[in-house]
């Protein structure tokens, strides 16, 4: 009998072990912050923000300039701050991408959903900090010269 009470004995110290880490591991978990990634604020996307304002060049027909006014969401201060200093590489890559387009390339969201992934495909390389999110066209004038 002594052989029962004994393994009665550890089976319920166990149980009752497992059962207080359990307890731990869920008050641990509700006092646990979700990441703060998830859903980004507006101030938070604001502030890892560069704007790019009035971008004028010709594009790939001679007889057409466009104006571009861009902004650039990156993921972390760091990248933003390597992304400015690189600011003038950022110019002359949109410069190129545009010399490549012609007009009727870049009409409708279709056609300015190729060339913002163009400009991302060619920027992401030159950041070594982080990464580009997502770019927006705040302002875009295309005219007949």
């Amino acid at each position: 009998m002594s052989k029962n009470l004994l393994f009665s004995l550890i089976f319920i110290l166990v149980f009752i072990t497992l059962i207080i880490l359990s307890a731990f591991i869920f008050w641990d978990w509700l006092k646990s912050e979700p990441p703060s990634n998830v859903n980004p604020t507006a101030q938070e996307i604001q502030s890892l923000t560069v704007f790019m304002d009035d971008v004028t060049t010709n594009l790939a027909d001679l007889n057409y300039l466009i104006r571009l006014s861009l902004a650039f969401e990156l993921d972390n201060e760091a990248a933003k701050e390597e992304f400015k200093a690189s600011i003038h590489i950022v110019e002359s890559n949109i410069i190129r991408v545009l010399a490549d387009t012609k007009s009727d390339e870049i009409n409708d969201s279709q056609d300015l959903d190729v060339f913002i992934n163009k400009l991302k495909d060619i920027i992401n390389p030159i950041l070594t900090e982080g990464t580009l999110k997502q770019i927006h066209i705040t302002d875009r004038v295309v005219s007949r010269i």
